[in-house]
């Protein structure tokens, strides 16, 4: 028999109706904007390292190997040469997730059918970063079923067996992305639950044991298995580089991750001052005893609405966050103060027993998320907000409990208002944000005669550039066996747009994480392949070759020693060919 309630309004009709609605809209809202954007940067740069797999670079193919084989994966199946076909893929592994994940909070977690729903919403709300980069959705994802897997072990009945599991998956999660190894804070929510539960010693260490069981007996099969196809030293040798990496690039560095968090967390203090001064003012109001008109609920709840309201317009006017929904400003410092917000709720209600035990092992896995999903990304906050799948959820529900408290239900009130101000304002920006898109302009434009790009909307602008491209290569062969292309610069997609193999172990060779050497090396091996084997390389740079720096060097000594010429030069990129090789 339910002893939960399952919605905010217990109505028989209204609960059929959202059993079944609120899922069809989690469902359609995660494709929306599927045929949307041609980013030549990160999109093109993950959609290349995919189709040319067999070329990729070893640091970033053993670093990231679930995401570049399941994105391989999917070029290989129907339409999946396509952006769009690749695009729909992807949007549907998002779909299926989003609605895994509201189920599960809805029958495991026991929160409000309300809360599930606008936090799932929200959380795709804030999906920027394009769905095809599969390394960080699907170290989202695992993150999010692994937290499950220990709340479900923790509080079902004989379900203790499953943090094996959960140990399993946390080291199968170092293969979507190295960093990922972090996950294994997620066994503190487990010590903690069993402080709460008032477990015996004997009982911690045997709960722990299943989780280390299934972290390194995962990790002896993988070993093995790296051994026994003979990729094992490719494997150390990637992620030796992974490592060494912080020497050139120290944006990944673990200092740089954590004094870049509490920066990112500070830099609000100005706009949570009212914030703050409204909440022990709503508390205050809770606690006071009035009769009459003064003691209404409806007028304190009426005082937090319009309190929040303006507080909200006061954000506006302050800059804290504009109505440019075509670029970040209209949610990063919003979802900063949103953020601070729910981690203060989380430590609250994990710490205060007054909430239910579940609820509090849910808000000690948020707090284990919300701090260690930055660590190995240079994205600072911007990757937390990007993975809220498990945090709104459980911040809606707190909030929904606090209307339960006398202290705190006119600031469940405030609280519920503010976020149905955020959660409205990031669907706007989900609707008109589109990764590395020019702002402003309509992605109305599609660009003909390029079969991997049917079906894809871009803004005109970029729609000429890769229509110029896209005639320059047909007229040429340029995607024609010898060809292959090398790109210099912000343009890493245009090996995929153009169904060009790579001539370097990566597009984007112009990155601090590709060294100086690796490039030198893979640079003298060019000319040995022109001379004797016949190859041709195509060269594609933006400005990034104008400036000062060991690569631009070599790449201009390789240009003048080969007697390349421009065959392409506007909108800020050129096209290099060796005069012989042009088509007469």
């Amino acid at each position: 028999m339910k002893t939960y309630k399952t919605c905010v309004f217990e109505n028989t009709i209204y609960e059929k109706v959202t059993k079944y609605l609120f899922p069809a809209i989690l469902l359609v809202y995660a494709y929306l904007g599927v045929n949307r954007g041609i980013d030549i940067t990160d999109v093109g740069y993950n959609l290349g390292n995919y189709k040319y797999i067999s070329g990729l670079d070893g640091m970033w193919y053993y670093s990231t190997l679930f995401a570049n084989l399941l994105g391989a994966a999917i070029t290989h199946l129907p339409f999946g040469t396509t952006m769009l076909g690749v695009s729909v893929y992807c949007a549907t592994i998002k779909a299926v997730f989003a609605l895994c994940a509201y189920v599960f909070f809805v029958r495991s977690g026991k929160i409000l059918r309300e809360a599930a729903f606008l936090g799932m919403f929200t959380s795709l709300s804030l999906c920027w970063a394009p769905q095809v980069c599969l390394y960080h959705y699907l170290s989202y994802y695992a993150f999010f079923v692994i937290a499950a897997i220990i709340f479900i072990a923790l509080t079902g009945k004989k379900k203790e067996n499953l943090l094996i599991l959960a140990g399993v998956l946390v080291a199968l999660s170092i293969l979507i992305r190295f960093p990922n190894i972090c996950y294994m804070a997620l066994i503190v929510p487990v010590w903690w639950h069993s402080f709460l539960v008032k477990d015996k010693f004997s009982d911690v260490l045997r709960k722990t044991g299943k989780c280390i069981v299934g972290v390194l007996g995962t990790l002896v099969i993988m070993i093995y298995l790296f051994l026994s196809t003979g990729r094992m030293g490719e494997y150390i040798k990637g992620i030796k580089e992974l490592f060494s990496m912080t020497d050139e690039s120290k944006r990944y560095g673990i200092r740089f991750t954590i004094v870049n968090l509490i920066n990112s967390y500070t830099c609000i203090w100005y706009w949570f001052i009212p914030i703050a001064l409204a909440s022990v003012l709503l508390m205050v109001l809770g606690l006071l005893k009035f009769k009459g008109i003064l003691g209404s609920h409806v007028l304190y709840n009426a005082f937090a609405v319009l309190g929040m309201a303006v507080i909200y317009l006061w954000y506006k006017k302050t800059l804290l966050f504009d109505y440019d929904f075509t670029s970040y400003s209209s949610m990063y410092l919003f979802g900063v103060v949103i953020l601070t917000i729910m981690l203060i709720l989380f430590v609250i209600t994990a710490l205060c027993s007054r909430f239910s035990d579940r609820l509090r092992l849910l808000s000690a896995l948020a707090i284990v998320i919300q701090m260690i999903t930055p660590f190995g990304t240079n994205n600072s906050l911007y990757v937390v907000l990007n993975s809220l799948f498990f945090l709104m959820p459980v911040a809606f529900m707190i909030i929904a409990e606090l209307a339960r408290f006398k202290p705190t239900r006119y600031l469940h009130t405030g609280l519920v208002v503010l976020f149905l101000f955020f959660s409205v304002q990031m669907a706007f920006f989900y609707k008109g944000f589109t990764f590395r898109e020019k702002q402003h302009e309509p992605q109305d434009t599609y660009v003909e005669g390029n079969a991997v790009l049917k079906g894809m909307r871009t803004t005109a602008s970029n729609a000429a550039l890769l229509k110029d491209l896209t005639d320059l290569w047909n007229e040429n062969g340029l995607a024609e066996y010898p060809y292959e292309v090398l790109t210099f610069g912000e343009m890493p997609g245009i090996a995929y747009y153009m169904s060009t193999k790579p001539a370097l172990s990566s597009t984007w060779p112009t990155l601090d994480s590709y060294s100086v050497e690796k490039f030198t090396i893979k640079m003298k091996e060019l000319g040995p392949m022109m001379s004797e084997k016949g190859m041709r390389y195509v060269i594609v740079t933006d400005d990034s070759i104008e400036r000062e720096g060991a690569k631009q060097e070599i790449l201009k000594n390789f240009i003048n020693e080969n007697g390349y010429i421009t065959i392409y030069d506007d909108r800020g990129i050129k096209v290099w060919l060796r005069e012989g090789d042009l088509k007469k």
